[in-house]
């Protein structure tokens, strides 16, 4: 693959995911705290906040990182330490749906410590 189609491959995924992640903020069941850090051609990235957990979504072209393109981190920020409720990296064969299916599931597992925890 030629950077030319590497660039439009990751302008796809970088529109699509974006996408995914803005339908899914719009239909938590509990509503977030949501600042975007980064949101342009080459890089989104926003952190959320509940009240028993923070989450990160990074969406970039990175040369040292150990995903490809999406890193999808919650951790629960109701104890002394900051301890995963979900973590997703993509790597090279993860298509479209293999990232909706990611985001979807970090959502489930994201309602259920939340639901649990009150």
């Amino acid at each position: 693959m030629n950077d030319f189609d590497d660039f439009n491959d990751f302008k796809t995924i970088l529109n699509e995911t974006k996408n995914i992640w803005k339908d899914k903020v719009k239909n938590f069941e509990i509503i977030p705290k949501q600042d975007i850090i980064v949101d342009n051609e080459v890089c989104f990235r926003t952190i959320v906040e509940w009240k028993k957990c923070i989450g990160e979504l990074i969406i970039a072209k990175n040369d040292f990182a150990p995903y490809r393109y999406i890193s999808f981190v919650i951790l629960a920020s109701d104890r002394n330490n900051y301890v995963p409720v979900y973590c997703w990296y993509d790597c090279e064969q993860d298509s479209l749906d293999d990232i909706r299916n990611a985001i979807n599931k970090g959502v489930c597992v994201l309602n259920e410590y939340i639901t649990a925890m009150q």
